[in-house]
């Protein structure tokens, strides 16, 4: 137990609370588990300490296991941090990124005989509503009016298809119901003009 002996010798050492999980208890004889339990507590007597097993519990409830308790543990030993979003604002940069990566991905899977990579997405809205759904509405740029028309399709169905596997992986992605709304938009040569590869995110913003 040298190894042990120093790891509680620097954790004594610190103010950040600690937590002993004992694992494997499961794998030993009956006659062991009090010693065993008595000597690695000795190591940190003041520190909060629980009996698990990461593996037992296969196909039996979580608190059988005593993992549950151990996240509830950990949990309650987080700080409190600092407010980093505003409280309305349930996602930042890197989801809104995801939505409308979900959106271009929808288009090459489902026109791969008429791949479009002049296409762009554009997110314009990502809120979430008083009623716990989440809105997004974004543009789909195309750089051909023929392109426009293959994406929307006879009487809107390609892009309402779209839209609807989009909007399964955004909710998978929240973990809520979201409303998506999708406009597709003509921009002639737009990946040949560095204002519209910057407004579309594809160029280093100064």
């Amino acid at each position: 137990m040298t190894g042990d002996r120093a790891i509680a010798k620097r954790l004594h050492a610190t103010p950040t609370p600690t937590i002993l999980a004992l694992n494997k208890v499961d794998l030993l004889p009956a006659a062991d588990v009090l010693p065993r339990t008595e000597a690695y507590r000795a190591l940190l007597p003041e520190a909060a300490w629980i009996l698990f097993s990461a593996q037992k519990g296969h196909g039996e409830p979580e608190a059988a296991s005593g993992r549950d308790e151990l996240l509830t543990m950990i949990v309650a030993a987080l700080p409190e941090g600092p407010h980093y979003y505003p409280e309305d604002q349930v996602t930042d940069s890197y989801v809104r990124d995801m939505a409308a990566e979900f959106i271009r991905e929808q288009i090459m899977l489902q026109l791969r005989d008429e791949v479009l990579y002049g296409t762009a997405v554009q997110i314009l809205e990502f809120k979430e509503r008083d009623s716990g759904d989440v809105y997004i509405s974004a543009n789909i740029f195309v750089d051909r009016d023929t392109h426009k028309r293959i994406i929307i399709g006879k009487k809107g169905q390609q892009l309402k298809e779209i839209g609807a596997a989009a909007r399964a992986q955004l909710e998978e992605l929240v973990g809520c119901k979201v409303f998506l709304e999708l406009w597709v938009k003509v921009e002639p040569k737009w990946r040949q003009n560095e204002k519209w590869l910057k407004r579309l995110g594809y160029a280093r913003q100064e």
